[in-house]
């Protein structure tokens, strides 16, 4: 399936989580393709941060709220009747999930449970995009086999149990939307880019420490991660939106690069030299 433009032009989007570093990327390839975007989000996570830097706000209708508000929430949809949602608000940072656990809860998978509950009673036809993440599964998998969307959910810490949470959540709602609504779970993660300057991310702290010539402590340097540019991730997200619209089945997307197997010592090396980096965890 190719990226359909006309299907975009002057389609009413509603992101959530507009403001942060996923939600600010969707923003722009949204206005490339002339949609007509609607904001829901709290200030943004960062300082400095994307979404300010490039003065989005003029580019859609914000609305500052909280996902956890279900009146808010619910008044601006039925206000705005968007043809699209993106839901992307949630705690993305995960060690700040395990220093909160119950705000972590209350926005990553009641957060979503708000919006489900807003759906079931939405008569206008909708095509519903949740946002999860590649930590959703549960750690079972025999070494260096990859997960799928049929993987069993779990998780073993809070951030990845609230995803997990989150994705059930959505599963057993399907029986109670009509046929008006068409939604899909997307789990992706490890997404790098320009402007991203979220707390405790490791090519940002690299880059950071490269450009204020300093030395970086890594906690794990053989550990692989499936790292993915964000425009391919945009990508996906739009072609998967599509692809949603059409079908009467509800499905759950993981989007991943080609090469997973990428480790930080790797990442370090192109950036550094060996004795300007080391193992934390020695």
């Amino acid at each position: 399936m190719l990226l359909n433009t006309k299907f975009w032009k002057n389609k009413k989007v509603l992101i959530t989580g507009c403001t942060g570093f996923s939600g600010s990327w969707l923003i722009i390839f949204l206005n490339i393709l002339k949609s007509r975007v609607i904001g829901y989000s709290l200030s943004p996570p960062s300082k400095p941060s994307l979404f300010n830097i490039l003065r989005l706000k003029n580019n859609i209708r914000l609305h500052n709220g909280d996902i956890n508000n279900y009146n808010n929430l619910k008044k601006i949809i039925y206000k705005e009747k968007p043809d699209i949602i993106f839901h992307l608000a949630a705690n993305a940072i995960v060690l700040d999930c395990h220093r909160n656990p119950i705000k972590t809860y209350k926005t990553n998978s009641f957060g979503v449970l708000n919006l489900l509950e807003i759906l079931r009673h939405y008569k206008k036809k909708i095509t519903v995009n949740i946002v999860t993440s590649d930590k959703c599964y549960a750690n079972k998998q025999k070494k260096n086999s990859l997960f799928n969307e049929e993987s069993s959910l779990g998780g073993d810490d809070v951030y990845s149990a609230s995803k997990a949470v989150a994705e059930i959540m959505v599963n057993s709602y399907q029986k109670y939307f009509p046929k008006n609504i068409k939604i899909s779970t997307i789990r992706s993660g490890n997404i790098i880019g320009g402007g991203d300057w979220g707390k405790y991310r490791l090519i940002t702290d690299i880059i950071l420490s490269k450009y204020k010539k300093k030395k970086i402590n890594i906690r794990n340097l053989n550990a692989i991660r499936p790292w993915q540019h964000v425009y391919d991730v945009i990508h996906a997200y739009l072609l998967i939106s599509q692809y949603t619209s059409v079908t009467n089945k509800f499905q759950n997307w993981n989007v991943a690069p080609n090469n997973t197997r990428i480790s930080v010592k790797k990442i370090c090396s192109f950036f550094f030299k060996r004795k300007e980096f080391k193992n934390k965890s020695k």
